[in-house]
């Protein structure tokens, strides 16, 4: 029965036979298939998917209604997650383009090696050379700060330089990567947020998607639910930094989403011995600053702070948006200067950089993401948005170069993943659709009760969870769900659950 019905399927759908090698300027993982082993490093038992699927270039899957998100990234291809890596810091960094090939991963070791601190065991990153004079506590700057523009490509840097003065002066004064790259899949926030946080491989840290599809509930789950770190499987950056300078130092993380802002923040006093690091977290429902004091702490000064009255004091229709929540609120380029307002005053609260100890500051800076999803990289609004990101930058430096004086500061620029381009439906690319790629599967496998594949929310995941109940009851396996997919015209490959496990672990490391 299971061959019959996928050799139907196969000639229902439109296959095709191109090679799945990526393009000759992406470098890629070696291994007898890229995409494969890039699964591989972000596959984690139980919360990632039984098939694993790539689109063609140019492609992008999304859910109906489209709402706030016409463009959605988690796919291998360039634009996906090929991403800025810059490190700033007079007197720490030598200034120059470096023709290393770094990834997400090294930026958390990279840090830790200018205070003296060795890595973790789980970080598999390495610490890149910056031509740096410390290296040890008394030689630390007197802040580090990790930015992470959310959904920043690479080329933005250059494409919108023009209104980049700030950021430019960091890649021309500073130690730039220009060959830095995802090398796991999927490329979406919570990932992205966790593997420079912590300098593990999503397969080790736990983080492997923005969501999971929680079996006994029936429902998409995300990971960080209620502020909650538990999730995340390893130390990150700022439970290392706590650890080791204790109290004495200051430990922030800021934010605009929990797959984000948490990740970010590491466990606080939600691990044994740990200690409530500032957690401050914008809530789009609220329009203030939120954290979870279980395991964190926010400051009172920030409770006063509420944008809900620059949004409604603004008229309510921002160029196409309606603004009318936080979340369309973080979409407009009126929200960096807000975030920027409440990190500054964190910095001169908390007095960062002031004292002997170096202190660690960890930002995600989520407009440009939102501004893409919506609007698209090649878009006005990007313009605009990172203008006002640059701006707020400005005053950042400022606030840093005057705590720490003659000790110094370090800033390390990067992020989580990119953005696809609008496709090109002249060449056949085109927007699709999740119900629709879960239609034709049932269609072609299960068309009576349609049951075989759940429906999970995420399509950035690049995912499917099967019912694996009724995939015994129909007589398949995981194979002959791959062999339909790969079938359809914008699927460019697709993997098994057990062909995702079988990579070498030694070939990821």
């Amino acid at each position: 029965m299971a061959t019959a019905l996928v050799v139907a399927a196969l000639s229902w759908a439109c296959e095709r036979n191109e090679p799945t090698s990526m393009p000759a300027n992406v470098p890629a993982p070696e291994s007898p298939d890229p995409h494969q082993a890039m699964f591989a490093r972000g596959y984690y038992p139980g919360r990632s998917g039984q098939i694993f699927f790539i689109l063609e270039r140019g492609d992008v899957l999304l859910r109906k209604p489209m709402g706030l998100y016409r463009f959605m990234h988690g796919g291998p291809w360039d634009y996906d997650r090929h991403i800025p890596l810059i490190f700033y810091g007079p007197g720490f960094v030598t200034a120059g383009a470096r023709t290393t090939l770094a990834t997400q991963q090294d930026v958390a070791s990279t840090l830790l090696s200018l205070v003296g601190v060795p890595p973790v065991a789980t970080m598999s990153g390495r610490a890149l050379e910056l031509g740096s004079v410390g290296g040890s506590a008394d030689k630390a700057p007197g802040a580090v700060m990790v930015v992470v523009l959310d959904g920043m490509r690479e080329d933005y840097l250059e494409r919108y330089r023009d209104v980049l003065p700030n950021l430019t002066r960091l890649v021309d004064d500073g130690a730039s990567f220009p060959d830095t790259w995802i090398d796991y899949l999927p490329t979406v926030t919570s990932a992205g947020h966790t593997t420079i946080a912590t300098g593990a491989d999503p397969r080790i840290h736990g983080i492997a998607g923005n969501g999971y599809y929680d079996r006994r509930t029936h429902e998409t789950r995300t990971l960080f639910e209620g502020l909650q770190p538990s999730n995340m499987m390893v130390l990150g950056l700022a439970d290392v930094w706590a650890t080791t300078f204790g109290d004495d130092s200051v430990v922030i993380a800021q934010g605009t989403t929990p797959r984000a802002t948490v990740s970010l923040a590491g466990h606080g006093r939600c691990r044994p011995n740990g200690r409530a690091v500032i957690l401050a977290m914008f809530d789009y429902q609220s329009g203030s600053w939120t954290t979870n004091p279980e395991c964190y702490v926010l400051p009172d000064y920030l409770r006063t702070s509420n944008a809900r009255e620059i949004w409604e004091s603004t008229e309510r229709s921002f160029r196409d948006l309606t603004l009318d929540s936080g979340r369309a609120f973080v979409t407009t380029d009126l929200f960096p200067e807000f975030q920027i307002d409440a990190l500054v005053s964190m910095l001169e609260q908390e007095q960062v950089g002031r004292d002997d100890v170096a202190d660690l500051v960890l930002v995600n800076m989520k407009t440009p993401d939102y501004v893409g999803h919506y609007y698209g990289p090649d878009a006005d609004e990007m313009r605009e948005a990172l203008a006002a990101i640059d701006r707020g930058l400005a005053r950042v430096l400022e606030t840093l170069e005057a705590a720490t004086g003659a000790r110094g500061f370090v800033v390390a620029v990067t992020a989580d993943h990119g953005m696809p381009p609008e496709p090109d439906l002249e060449t056949g690319r085109a927007r699709r659709f999740i119900e629709e790629l879960l239609e034709a599967v049932h269609q072609a496998l299960d068309p009576e009760e349609k049951r075989l594949l759940y429906d999970y929310v995420d399509t950035a995941n690049l995912q499917l969870y099967v019912d694996d109940s009724r995939r015994r009851e129909l007589g398949l396996s995981l194979d002959d769900i791959a062999a339909v997919v790969r079938g359809f015209s914008y699927v460019r490959q697709a993997f098994t659950e057990n062909q995702i496990r079988a990579v070498a672990q030694d070939s990821l490391r």
